[in-house]
């Protein structure tokens, strides 16, 4: 309903009026980059004592601004200071004017609420900067990770979809198009509704937008194995096909079935 631009009818369980921020990233450097589609933003989960951990990823990783023509900005979420000596509340604060890449929510900062930098996160990826629109991409990371960034842009690029080749927030229900199986009816459907649908570039997704526009059911079997397993004589008793063959390997594998198993095909 929210979706639609339209207020629920119930009582929200968590309001994100609770969950104002007391403190936001300087944004005014990635306004211009975040209206683009080829805009990422990655949010590491941290803690006011990770200072060295904070340090460690801008000088890294956190430092890449600009890759394969996608804008990127890092920052950091956590939670408020409890109890905090003077000394270490005056060096966080140094970070802050410093770096002014440091998202902090308005709770303590401990291990049981981690839940609650999840939401901090996403209510910033939500509206970022507060400028009404949600960002196209964005990554949640743990502050001891290591991120690749060519390996993920590569696979947000992979998944890069314009509102022009499909205008719609999500795909509907589909089969992987490694194998489908099809009745006379679904046939002769799918027929005539293709001449009424535009074409996409992924096949598995156009037969799931046919199949939605027709209200036909998509249902997966089992024994049409999309993850590369080892078959084993068992196997060839249920399975109807399998996926992840090398040359090779699908002749071995046929053979040995062939040999095994009386009457196999």
């Amino acid at each position: 309903m929210e979706l639609n631009g339209r207020r629920a009818s119930k009582v929200y369980e968590n309001d994100w009026a609770y969950f104002e921020p007391v403190h936001t990233p300087s944004c005014a450097a990635f306004n211009r980059s975040s209206k683009n589609s080829s805009f990422l933003l990655i949010i590491v989960k941290s803690s006011p004592y990770h200072f060295l951990k904070r340090e460690a990823v801008r000088a890294t990783w956190g430092l890449i601004s600009n890759h394969s023509g996608f804008f990127i900005r890092t920052i950091f979420v956590m939670g408020r200071q409890a109890d905090v000596a003077p000394a270490a509340l005056e060096k966080l604060r140094r970070e802050l004017r410093l770096h002014r890449d440091v998202l902090i929510g308005n709770y303590i900062d401990s291990y049981r609420n981690n839940t609650l930098k999840f939401l901090s996160a996403v209510q910033f990826s939500f509206d970022y900067c507060r400028e009404q629109r949600t960002v196209p991409y964005a990554l949640f990371v743990d502050d001891d990770y290591l991120v690749l960034m060519q390996n993920l842009v590569a696979e947000v690029k992979k998944h890069d979809v314009s509102l022009l080749a499909y205008p719609f927030d999500r795909y509907p229900p589909y089969i992987s198009a490694g194998a489908v199986l099809l009745s006379s009816q679904a046939i002769r459907e799918m027929y005539y509704a293709i001449q009424h649908t535009r074409l996409y570039a992924y096949d598995d997704v156009y037969a799931g937008i046919l199949a939605k526009s027709l209200d036909l059911p998509v249902t997966h079997n089992k024994n049409m194995r999309f993850w590369k397993a080892a078959l084993s004589e068992n196997d060839a008793s249920s399975v109807i096909c399998a996926h992840g063959f090398e040359e090779e390997g699908l002749k071995n594998i046929y053979s040995e079935l062939r040999r095994k198993i009386p009457g196999f095909a």
